[in-house]
């Protein structure tokens, strides 16, 4: 048996802001036949989006302020529940310039000057650190850098900006005066490799720490006999 729909009663509880699904729960309708109704009126059915807005006002200017004030269309969005895309049309509407994802990251933020940017990185500071900072990111940094036309260090530059290597003699001095290999490297801040190649370079051989180790216990062991 067809059921009967009061159709201005439908179209009534649908503009006030009652979903097809409430409509159809209270008279025992499928969704479908409730949609079909709507169109077959000329009612333009709400999308998920307009549903859930559909009665609510988002306060404008408190959007607007937040916006300006560095919050996201996704922080934003989630305070008034609905979707970035809704606060981003807001905004459009009130002509606010969207950010991008740069200028998203940056916004609010201050960055350094290029003086001050130079003056750090010539004293041997990353990008790395000078973004930690100043709480930016390295790339924000290096971009600055670039645009003020300071040559960026490679990597191999940037582990031995600053430092100053000794000598495979001095290495082998205190190689000879008992020190280790962690312990050398710990002295001048360079690694075993780097040791090893100015050791090699020199045609200095490093002792076997664990040959050692073992002689000195045999020494010790035939003196105790």
């Amino acid at each position: 048996m067809k059921k009967y729909l009061p159709v201005e009663e439908v179209i009534r509880l649908y503009n006030e802001g009652k979903s097809t699904v409430e409509i159809s729960e209270e008279y025992h309708a499928s969704i479908c036949t409730i949609g079909r109704l709507l169109k077959k009126k000329g009612i333009k059915i709400r999308n998920n989006s307009e549903a859930k807005l559909y009665g609510k006002k988002l306060p404008e200017e408190e959007v607007v302020r937040l916006y300006n004030e560095g919050k996201s269309t996704v922080e934003i969005g989630k305070t008034y529940h609905v979707s970035d895309a809704t606060i981003g049309n807001l905004l459009r509407k009130k002509e606010i310039k969207i950010r991008n994802n740069s200028e998203a990251h940056l916004y609010g933020k201050m960055l350094p000057t290029v003086e001050e940017a130079k003056k750090l990185y010539d004293e041997g500071k990353s990008a790395i650190k000078i973004g930690k900072m100043y709480n930016v990111s390295n790339v924000a940094i290096r971009r600055l850098l670039k645009k003020a036309g300071i040559e960026l260090r490679n990597g191999r530059e940037a582990r031995w900006y600053g430092k100053k290597l000794p000598s495979a003699e001095e290495i082998k001095r205190l190689h000879d005066e008992g020190k280790r290999m962690y312990e050398i490297s710990n002295i001048y801040d360079i690694g075993k490799t780097t040791i090893n190649r100015l050791l090699k370079k020199a045609k200095i051989r490093f002792r076997n720490a664990k040959k050692d180790n073992l002689e000195q216990a045999l020494r010790a062991f035939g003196e105790q006999e």
